[in-house]
């Protein structure tokens, strides 16, 4: 027996690199404490089999296997544990015709005890969620709490009750999602069972979270933070550390979101789980991307992917990939870009998730778009918009289901309690009418007694009509009640400023990208003109398009939402026009802007002034010359005048140039009157104006 022991403990400290060898070894002292030989070996059969569960199945099989073998035939509770272990790792390897006669078995050796139906149950309906069958995991989890309830056992009641509130979590179903985790946590509470009194309270504010009710959701979770704690619960402190992270992340709290990310990220590390430590570099990298720091936001991502490469996920690896071509975007690094996107859509494409298909179509739609290439461009953006309806099609089908869902249970209540109701009503009519005939038989000769009864019959009567005045009354006042619930619940859902704001920029963020996707639609209908002046109208509209998409894409960038940095906006506005125009000419460029910041009702409009003004000095000021030079000066006369001067060193205007035929000039003269402003124009030495106009 000792040599079988000691090479039982040789096979455990060789198992799969994913257990440590700091953990294997605090197994196997633990192990060495229980009194018997037989007894150790037994346990450790069994932890060898769990521990070969999912790497190498075959020899976890022929461990528990050995473990029925070993164990007494008397002991029931350790055998179907064993038992249980086997079916779902049969279920998990898809022998489903092995594992229902495996649980059929099981189900005739149960002999109707409730303890093991609700093991068999409860076992059954994890293995259908699991594969994706959220509705009829419901139907199992109910037979489960079900048999639970029968045989007193509170603690799998506990368990059962919050996997279903999962289950219905995941269904949309929140009202009844709430239900199942409060009586789950009654029932760990009652047990004083810490540990699933913790992860229901995590589940909660899950619920609440995905409802918008962040407040509620954050309570919650600062509740479960405690007891893990207290409990020196790491793991579980990590998770309520990345779901803090998340509620941040939604409210465009970005520095909060990072510092409850690396906290838990810290631990995770510690535990060595590769799973956990990639989620949550993928968390950290995301919302440096949103904060505006993507160098550093790829260094987390790339650390993400090398840790979910370790276990294989294909949802996770497509989610990391994709947030990598998201920001090689915004760098205009559009071979990475494309790379990364690449990819991201061949794992997705595996994982045939329409969520993370429809956000991987959507960043390939808009890099197509920048590089120009138009048959990519129109397969993404078709594919993309399938997918798109297709979900929305789901939500709907989703809402819909639900209330119905709700609507059949407020009509099968309000008949249950309409027959309640008429039960006591016909039961106390029938004991009446016993009591009067009673009563009329006995006393038939007495007229007295007669009218002593006629009077408690008619007392009866008024009796049962103050009680169904009262009943009403109380009822009216609980309707009322659930109206001003109701109403709460309702303020509660309005937008706050923080969530205002994250919207707001991401609708900054969506024009510009379909300004982008209409500049590069003229790009590439503008290759196909040969005449050279219908290809620089193209060329003209697509830079008054990109003066107003900076300014979005300012906005989106900026924490003020309101006011755009006018100097950074100018100085990119001129810069780009040089890139666009190509010219021969060395172009040397000077900008005194004085003006710190300035709205988009003011900024757009000056944008398209000044985007013309140059177009005109490119195409017409510095021609057969080696060198020019341009200058933008902007300066605050009073509080809402200010004072826009342009100018060149050119060869001036033509002799025979007339403003009027001009539509650079028109526009020039519109856009001025827009901005409340006069316009002075000057053709000594080169082309200079000077233009005074409201802040608007």
């Amino acid at each position: 027996m000792n040599r079988l022991l000691t090479y039982l403990i040789f096979v455990l400290t060789l198992l799969p690199g994913q257990i440590g060898a700091k953990n294997v070894n605090a197994e196997i002292d633990s192990l060495k404490q229980i009194s018997t030989p037989q007894k150790r070996v037994l346990d450790i059969e069994k932890r060898i089999g769990e521990l070969y569960a999912g790497e190498r199945d075959t020899l976890a099989f022929v461990h528990w296997n050995n473990c029925l073998d070993l164990l007494p035939k008397d002991s029931t509770k350790n055998i179907f544990s064993v038992e249980l272990d086997k079916a779902k790792l049969l279920y998990r390897l898809n022998r489903l015709k092995v594992y229902k006669a495996h649980m059929s078995k099981l189900r005739e050796r149960a002999n109707g005890d409730h303890y093991y139906l609700g093991k068999l149950d409860f076992l059954h309906a994890r293995m259908v969620y699991a594969a994706g069958f959220l509705d009829k995991s419901l139907e199992y989890f109910d037979s489960a709490i079900g048999h639970f309830e029968a045989a007193n056992s509170p603690h799998d009641l506990a368990k059962a009750l919050n996997e279903k509130g999962v289950a219905l979590k995941n269904l949309g179903d929140y009202s009844n999602a709430l239900d199942a985790y409060l009586n789950a946590l009654n029932h760990y509470k009652v047990l004083k069972n810490e540990r699933g009194f913790s992860n229901t309270l995590m589940n909660i504010g899950v619920v609440y979270k995905n409802q918008g009710d962040y407040k509620r959701a954050l309570k919650y979770y600062r509740q479960a933070q405690t007891i893990f704690k207290n409990t020196n619960n790491f793991r579980g402190l990590a998770n309520i550390y990345s779901n803090i992270g998340v509620l941040y992340k939604k409210q465009g709290k970005y520095d909060k979101a990072l510092n409850e990310y690396m906290k838990a990220l810290d631990i995770h590390e510690e535990l060595g789980n590769s799973n956990n430590i990639g989620n949550v570099l993928h968390n950290v990298g995301t919302c440096l991307h949103k904060k505006g720091e993507p160098h550093k936001a790829l260094e987390y991502l790339y650390r993400a992917l090398e840790q979910k490469s370790k276990t294989g996920s294909h949802f996770r690896l497509s989610t990391s990939y994709n947030s990598v071509s998201d920001i090689y975007i915004d760098l205009m690094q559009y071979d990475s870009a494309l790379v990364n996107n690449n990819k991201a859509l061949e794992l997705a494409l595996k994982t045939g998730s329409p969520e993370l298909l429809v956000n991987v179509y959507e960043t390939r739609t808009i890099l197509m778009a920048k590089t120009n290439d138009l048959d990519e461009f129109e397969k993404s953006w078709a594919a993309f918009k399938q997918i798109d309806d297709t979900l929305q099609s789901l939500e709907k089908s989703k809402l819909i289901y639900q209330i119905q869902a709700d609507y059949d249970l407020q009509v099968e209540k309000a008949i249950k309690e309409s027959r309640e109701k008429k039960a006591v009503i016909e039961r106390r009519s029938k004991e009446r009418e016993a009591k009067l005939e009673s009563e009329i038989n006995k006393e038939k000769k007495k007229e007295k007694q007669l009218q002593q009864t006629l009077v408690i019959g008619g007392f009866v009567l008024l009796t049962l009509l103050a009680l169904s005045l009262y009943s009403r009354m109380i009822s009216a006042r609980r309707n009322r009640k659930e109206l001003e619930n109701k109403n709460l619940e309702l303020q509660k859902t309005l937008l706050s400023k923080e969530e205002k704001e994250v919207l707001l920029k991401e609708i900054h963020h969506r024009v510009k990208n379909n300004m982008q996707i209409i500049m590069s639609l003229l790009r590439l209908q503008s290759a196909n003109i040969n005449d050279t002046y219908i290809q620089s109208l193209y060329t003209e509209s697509q830079n008054r398009i990109k003066s107003m998409a900076l300014v979005h894409e300012e906005l989106y960038q900026t924490r003020d939402l309101t006011d755009v940095n006018v100097k950074n906006y100018l100085e990119k506005l001129v810069q780009n026009l040089i890139e666009n125009y190509s010219l021969k000419t060395n172009i040397i460029t000077h900008s005194s802007i004085e003006v710190n910041s300035l709205g988009i009702d003011t900024l757009i409009p000056l944008g398209l002034l000044l985007n013309e003004i140059i177009s005109n000095t490119f195409k017409h000021a510095f021609i057969n010359q080696n060198e020019g030079r341009i200058y933008v000066e902007l300066t605050r006369i009073k509080d809402d005048e200010i004072c826009l001067k342009v100018g060149d060193n050119g060869i001036g205007f033509a002799a025979d140039w007339d403003q009027k035929d001009s539509l650079g000039q028109e526009l020039i003269e519109s856009l001025t009157e827009q901005l409340d402003g006069t316009i002075e124009v000057s053709g000594d030495r080169g082309v200079h104006y000077v233009i005074n106009f409201k802040e608007q």
